[in-house]
């Protein structure tokens, strides 16, 4: 029998404050037996169908989470406002990192049960795209990996960030996290002598957040005979190693030469070099390449061409093969700079690619898809708010908040931090740090994750809430303003 006595969700989410008064299921029985509620014509009929005690507990517990979800958003406001940063123990939160490795099923299993622990405890999944998209992540597992958290109750979501500890720890801490779990590393033994990895970087920094290293069977324990992993970009850890390689290999080569006498020709030692520069070149690209080529070839020049020891030379053949060593150690170098270049230009297209997928996943995820995009594009790129504004139909000239994500929304593009155009209708305004820096090309990513999809259903999808929110904010700055338009 369904029951007609009911308020409308909207009119209870429009409401500025909302005071909940509990009571037992069996007091309320009592109640109603005594009249207090019913006529008595209908109160046997009352308490053997609708208002039966499993109903009414149900109802009971449906009414203290939801009105628990708002003192969490006002708490979460209150934070963001404040910028509050340490963590608020109050529910827990279990945040759990995911590479997409195949130890992933066993921490996720792992989290749920230590959010199980606790009443309304949450599980929040996590997996870092690096802005050069050398994640090695497959999506295949990461997408079984998603709906496992997603058959537990949890929720996935996907940031970006280089560093792949501050990503996590400050996912963590934006979502008042109490608890991460990450997997020990399937690095082997030698491998964490030189680098102990992300989970010790992560305990180290995670403060008041509780961090679990969860073993598995695919730790790594031994030294595992495989090719390594090819990457893309030449960062400055590996100009560094190079310049490394260049100080050691090049005094190294030329004492290994020298005991070996006049043995060693211009023409070998200059042959010698040129292999060294290249090894310098596929480590470390053009400039410590450079380098290495001008400081091997005053070497031979020095040591091995006479006359020895200056830097006269005194045969045009030596001079000619001098330059003609200079001049490929530069093509090679050139070469391999290039190349590191365009691969990580690709990297950088799969990484959008990544992204693309995730979000357009929230588009398609139902009724709630804008909302979910506008959400997740705030979590992805750990921004402050974001906000959409639609064109008004009949003042062309003035644009209203069609839905936002975040503590506050932006009402004009001078208060955001980075405005992005959807449509010749729709535009997106980001609000934070991390609002207009580099990274993954973020605007290509939004436009082609919500452009299509977001022009064709707008103020639907949103709903009134947003612009209803939006309205009365700008209520609230017209007031604060003394009145001015």
């Amino acid at each position: 029998m369904p029951q007609r006595e009911t308020v409308p969700d909207e009119v209870v989410r429009r409401a500025d404050q909302i005071e909940l008064v509990d009571m037992a299921p069996e007091a309320l029985r009592k109640r109603m037996s005594h009249g207090n509620i019913y006529p008595p014509e209908r109160i046997d009929a009352a308490l053997s169908n609708y208002f039966r005690v499993g109903n009414l507990t149900a109802l009971r517990e449906l009414a203290l989470l939801w009105v628990a979800d708002r003192v969490d958003e006002v708490l979460n406001r209150y934070r963001t406002d404040h910028d509050i940063r340490r963590v608020w123990e109050a529910r827990e939160r279990v945040v759990v990192a995911l590479t997409g490795g195949p130890e992933g099923e066993t921490l996720i299993r792992r989290a749920a049960r230590i959010a199980s622990r606790s009443a309304g405890g949450e599980v929040h999944a996590v997996h870092v795209l690096r802005s050069d998209g050398l994640t090695g992540a497959s999506p295949a597992k990461l997408s079984r990996q998603r709906e496992l958290v997603e058959s537990l109750g949890g929720s996935f979501h996907t940031v970006v960030g280089d560093d792949i500890p501050v990503a996590l720890l400050d996912f963590a801490r934006g979502t008042n996290a109490t608890q991460l779990v990450i997997g020990t590393s399937r690095r082997s033994r030698v491998a964490r002598a030189f680098d102990e990895g992300i989970g010790a970087t992560v305990i180290a920094d995670s403060g008041d957040i509780d961090v679990h290293m969860v073993t598995h069977g695919h730790s790594g324990g031994i030294l595992r005979r495989r090719l390594p992993k090819l990457t893309g970009g030449l960062n400055w850890r590996r100009r560094t190693a190079a310049m490394v390689v260049a100080a050691v290999g090049l005094p190294a080569l030329t004492m290994v030469l020298l005991a070996l006498g006049t043995n060693v020709t211009p023409a070998s030692a200059l042959l010698l070099f040129l292999l060294a520069v290249v090894g310098v070149a596929l480590v470390g690209g053009l400039y410590p390449a450079l380098l290495a080529a001008i400081a091997g070839g005053l070497i031979v020049n020095w040591f091995f061409v006479p006359p020895v020891g200056s830097f006269t030379i005194g045969e045009r053949n030596n001079v000619v093969a001098l330059l003609v060593y200079i001049a490929v150690a530069i093509a090679v170098a050139t070469v391999v700079d290039r190349s590191a270049r365009r691969a990580t230009q690709a990297a950088r297209g799969r990484a959008e690619t990544a992204m693309l997928a995730s979000l357009s996943r929230s588009v398609l995820a139902g009724n709630r898809g804008v909302p979910s995009l506008l959400e997740q594009i705030r979590e992805a790129f750990a921004l402050t708010s974001v906000t959409m504004l639609e064109r008004d139909r009949d003042e062309r000239e003035h644009w209203q908040v069609a839905g936002f994500a975040g503590p506050s929304p932006c009402h004009k593009t001078a208060d955001a931090d980075e405005d992005i155009p959807i449509t010749d209708d729709l535009r997106l305004l980001l609000r934070g740090p991390r609002a207009g820096r580099g990274g993954p090309p973020r605007a290509g990513v939004i436009r082609r994750a919500g452009g299509r999809r977001v022009a064709a259903r707008p103020a639907r999808q949103t709903g009134r809430r947003g612009r209803q929110a939006g309205r009365r904010q700008q209520d609230a700055d017209r007031a604060a303003r003394g009145g001015e338009p």
